[in-house]
């Protein structure tokens, strides 16, 4: 799973940062710590910071990063204009399919 928030930043040099997490639940309020601690005074960091929860506990819960040993990959980049984030996960049991519309 691959997903990105861009936000407006303050002018500043770019910045880039990438670090692995293990595949747990707990780690969530680690990433959000991690990115905090990098995102401090970024007026929508609130918002950087919900949007990577949320990808964090999906890919821990429904990828192969929440089994034993899994990981995911956080990757944060910074420039004058946007901040843009991202969580790599290790992918499902399966290729991802189109299921049939159910129609009630």
């Amino acid at each position: 799973m691959l997903a990105a928030l861009s936000v407006q930043a303050e002018p500043q040099a770019p910045m880039y940062w990438r670090r692995r997490f293990p595949g747990e639940t707990d780690q969530a309020r680690v990433v959000r710590a991690f990115a905090g601690h990098l995102l401090v005074g970024l007026p929508a960091l609130d918002d950087v910071l919900l949007v990577l929860n949320e990808l964090v506990v999906n890919a821990v819960l429904h990828t192969r990063s929440g089994e034993d040993g899994g990981h995911f990959t956080v990757e944060i980049s910074q420039d004058p204009r946007v901040v843009l984030v991202s969580v790599t996960d290790e992918g499902g049991p399966a290729a991802p399919s189109v299921r049939p519309a159910r129609i009630p």
